[in-house]
């Protein structure tokens, strides 16, 4: 029992450790994740911020323009990098966002499945797809909360 506790103690001691002293350490390659919503997004980018001395790469949906405009924090170690790049982008997924509530609006959670998957699948996807690129590219550590 005594074992089990020290083990813990002295994991969330070295966590402790880490988050207070990450923001100082050399540079590292990190990629942040986040789907565009408003709930993450915002402390995710502070923290971004916060991360002066590492290279980051901010993955993200053209609907976060919506809460944060991503090009105004200038640093030449901050990267915005959106899963589609065309012109249509933000209405593409503001419209597929709409038909999500639509469908959700109207059904139940179980008798919605068989429509929501499909539209999930395809932007789970792209982000697959773009975080594999993002990675080889810029060799990032990727991460996922």
């Amino acid at each position: 029992m005594s074992f089990r506790i020290s083990s813990a103690l002295s994991f969330y001691l070295a966590l402790f450790y880490l988050s207070t002293f990450i923001d100082q350490s050399i540079g590292l390659n990190v990629l942040f994740i986040s789907d565009g919503g408003a709930g993450h997004l915002t402390p995710m980018f502070e923290l971004t911020k916060a991360m002066k001395h590492h290279n980051i790469t901010f993955l993200t949906q053209r609907m976060a323009l919506i809460y944060i405009n991503l090009d105004s924090f200038s640093s030449p170690l901050f990267r915005p990098i959106y899963v589609d790049n065309s012109v249509d982008a933000l209405l593409k997924e503001k419209h597929d966002y709409e038909r999500g509530i639509e469908i959700m609006s109207n059904h139940s959670l179980l008798t919605a499945m068989p429509d929501l998957m499909p539209a999930m699948t395809g932007i789970v996807e792209a982000f697959l797809y773009k975080i594999i690129e993002i990675s080889v590219k810029y060799e990032t550590f990727v991460a996922i909360f």
